[in-house]
């Protein structure tokens, strides 16, 4: 993916993703693609974490449930996994797969958080599936998830606070997990 083309790729992909693709068995979907694109850990363009920062921006702004559905895919976890896309033969001068540092890495991980809290910011349920994530991150996003989750569960009744706490149950044990 070319760094000049890659906002107006992200789009058309989302754009694409709006159609209903679940009776497609295929893992080829404009999901799956964005995904490739953006995923920090092995980068698929050759485009730099700027833009990729601005196509996630976009997207967050024009395609919020798309985004929603890609950070919850870009973010570390024990999940998930890379698969590498094939090179293609069309282009002559392929550059090679760039090498993203570690503070770069970080810095990028930390903006796609942000974005999750910003699109989860009122939604009890999404920022409660959020918390899979936070053995992976920085202490003080860590802190501020859990800020957010209490100010909007003081106000929610029993029924409605059941899904934080189910999903703090299993955070509980990925954390034991990890430990042992």
């Amino acid at each position: 993916w070319d760094e000049t083309f890659l906002i107006k790729s992200v789009r058309c992909l989302c754009e694409l993703n709006e159609f209903d693709c679940s009776s497609i068995n295929c893992s080829n979907t404009p999901l799956n693609s964005i995904v490739a694109i953006l995923l920090s850990r092995y980068p698929q363009t050759l485009a730099n974490i700027k833009k990729c920062k601005d196509a996630l921006s976009m997207m967050v702004e024009e395609f919020p449930l798309t985004a929603w559905e890609v950070i919850k895919r870009i973010l570390p976890s024990g999940e998930s996994a890379i698969i590498g896309n094939a090179k293609p033969q069309f282009i002559l001068t392929i550059i090679e797969r760039k090498e993203i540092s570690k503070e770069d890495y970080t810095n990028y991980v930390k903006f796609i958080f942000e974005k999750a809290i910003c699109i989860a910011e009122k939604n009890l349920d999404k920022l409660a599936d959020l918390l899979k994530y936070v053995v992976y991150l920085p202490l003080d996003y860590s802190t501020n998830l859990f800020n957010q989750i209490k100010s909007i569960s003081s106000n929610k009744n029993d029924e409605e606070k059941y899904t934080v706490w189910s999903k703090l149950k299993e955070l509980r044990h990925s954390i034991i997990k990890i430990n042992n």
